[in-house]
């Protein structure tokens, strides 16, 4: 028997419905989730509270077959299955991307001149590549190839200029990748952070630039949750980072927002309405 031929992604159609027509004989494309709520009396307070359950009651990949439609007809009207993802193909599996932005660099060869190797912040590689084609377009006048695209080891990018003690920013000099030792301590003397081992990249013309950097990144994003804090950093180790520019933070913001959104290329296949 001759194997069926796979299909790729420019064939794939995926809708959400609850009608069981658009589902059968055809896959889910992601966990079928029953979600539902129970109250409990809490033992402390005596009161009665509210927590959310939830259940796979099929995995992705299932064909959804008269038994499999039945049983998701049940949690649909007892109202605890809210919508139904289908493809009119098999696929398992799918790509996990990180939960946050983390660093790629993602190099851009121009037909004529040197090549870009650009810092990216990213969940995927693939969100990190259209954002650097996004930013390339900007930057480099005619054609470019890609090169090459890494995940880099996390660390965090500090991009605000050095300044000046007149508030001027300085020439911006060198990207410098350090390691640091940070404990962070409340104003009341609670511990947030105790001797742990971080790494950040800055904009800065010498490694004493670099720390104070650091130092005023560290205080800034602890303020809004805990109000001023006491930054104690060593640097164990600080050394040139290789990097012709760093997209800025807005782009990937905006990028990691719509994927949220269904507007964003969904695993690269369409998604809408039911197609027979």
């Amino acid at each position: 028997m001759e194997k069926e031929e796979l299909k790729t992604r420019f064939d794939e159609f995926r809708w959400r419905t609850l009608e069981p027509s658009q589902m059968l004989n055809h896959y889910l494309v992601e966990p079928a989730t029953r979600v539902w709520k129970e109250d409990f009396i809490d033992e402390d307070t005596k009161e009665i509270a509210t927590v959310e359950r939830k259940e796979v009651i099929e995995p992705a990949g299932t064909l959804i077959t008269q038994d499999v439609l039945a049983r998701l007809q049940f949690f649909i009207q007892a109202g605890e299955l809210k919508e139904v993802l289908v493809s009119n193909q098999l696929r398992q599996g799918a790509r996990a991307d990180y939960n946050a932005l983390v660093p790629y660099t993602v190099t851009l060869k121009p037909f004529d001149g040197a090549a870009v190797k650009l810092l990216v912040r990213a969940n995927s590689l693939n969100m990190a590549l259209q954002i650097a084609e996004d930013y390339g377009e900007y930057i480099i006048p005619g054609y470019y190839r890609v090169k090459s695209a890494k995940k880099e080891d996390n660390f965090l990018i500090i991009d605000e200029p050095a300044k000046n003690e007149k508030g001027e920013e300085t020439d911006p000099g060198t990207y410098y990748k350090t390691d640091a030792i940070v404990s962070i301590t409340k104003a009341d003397g609670t511990e947030l952070v105790t001797k742990s081992l971080d790494t950040f990249l800055t904009i800065s013309p010498d490694a004493d630039v670099a720390r104070q950097l650091i130092l005023r990144e560290i205080a800034r994003l602890y303020k809004k949750d805990h109000g001023t804090v006491q930054v104690e950093l060593t640097l164990s180790e600080a050394r040139v980072f290789n990097a012709s520019d760093i997209v800025p933070y807005h782009f990937s913001k905006k990028y990691y927002e719509m994927a949220k959104t269904e507007d964003y290329i969904m695993n690269g296949a369409r998604v809408g309405q039911h197609k027979a």
